[in-house]
């Protein structure tokens, strides 16, 4: 319970952050999404499935925060932290590449989901246009700023890790 509570304490701040100070975007009006590294870091960390749930209720509160349609960014973070928890099974976190390479792959996996809900239910105006140069930048910012998320975020890994209890007296 510890680890869902943390991550959504530490992923709705970055929706406010994105959508209050970052609102003009970086470049190109590229906003990173911040609450998307967040989750990545909390289901990385944890393979009990809590930061699958914290993405679920940070989806929740994005999905109110914004004009898209109930359940959007709900099924887009909780796919991506789905994701990167399996993930955890295969590749080994660094300090530099893996957290770069995961938060640029979950930004692409989000755009290619994205234009599958745009197929799925006919509308097009929230689907990400993949071979795009703000898209490529986004990949990029989000790729750059998950390095010292990562980093800083390591610091309080110990609120991200449930520890189950073990079966035997």
């Amino acid at each position: 319970m510890r680890s869902v509570l943390a991550g959504v304490l530490f992923a709705v701040p970055m929706l406010f952050v994105q959508s209050v100070w970052l609102a003009h975007g970086l470049a190109y009006g590229v906003v990173p999404d911040l609450a998307l590294v967040i989750l990545i870091f909390a289901s990385y960390h944890n393979q009990a499935g809590s930061g699958i749930i914290s993405a679920c209720i940070t989806g929740l509160v994005a999905d109110a925060l914004s004009s898209t349609p109930m359940g959007y960014y709900t099924f887009l973070y909780t796919a991506i932290a789905y994701g990167a928890a399996m993930l955890h099974e295969v590749a080994a976190l660094d300090r530099l590449v893996i957290p770069f390479l995961v938060a640029s792959g979950g930004t692409l996996l989000k755009g290619i989901l994205s234009h599958l809900l745009a197929f799925l239910s006919g509308d097009a105006t929230q689907a990400s246009v993949i071979l795009s140069v703000p898209f490529a930048l986004e990949m990029l910012a989000n790729g750059i700023l998950a390095v010292p998320l990562f980093l800083a975020l390591d610091k309080f890994k110990y609120l991200f890790t449930e520890h189950r209890k073990s079966e035997r007296p």
